[in-house]
C-alpha cells in the first residue's frame, strides 16, 4: 500500500486483498508461480504506457483507503450492527 499511495504500481500475491484494493493499480500473480512474477517484473520494467495506467489505478486505490474514510466505513458498520 506504501507505494500505491506513491502512484507506484505494485506486484503481489494474488492470495491477498490487495487484488480488491488495488484493482487496476497493479499484477497479481499466484503465490510460487515464479515465470509470472518474472513476467510481471518485465512488463512493469519495460512496458511504460501500460506501468503509467497502474500508477494511476495504484494511486486511485490507495487514495479511496484514507483514514476519513475507514472511520466512515467503520461507523457504518456498528451503526447497521447496533440497529
Amino acid at each position: 500500500m506504501e507505494a500505491a499511495a506513491c502512484g507506484i504500481p505494485v506486484i503481489a500475491t494474488s492470495e491477498s486483498p490487495l487484488p480488491q484494493l488495488l484493482d487496476g493499480g497493479g499484477i497479481f500473480v499466484a503465490p510460487g508461480d515464479e515465470a509470472s512474477l518474472g513476467s510481471a517484473m518485465r512488463l512493469l520494467a519495460t512496458d511504460e504506457p501500460h506501468r503509467v495506467a497502474l500508477a494511476a489505478g495504484a494511486l486511485s486505490g490507495a487514495r479511496a483507503l484514507s483514514w476519513t474514510a475507514s472511520a466512515r466505513s467503520a461507523l457504518a458498520a456498528l451503526t447497521e450492527a447496533a440497529a
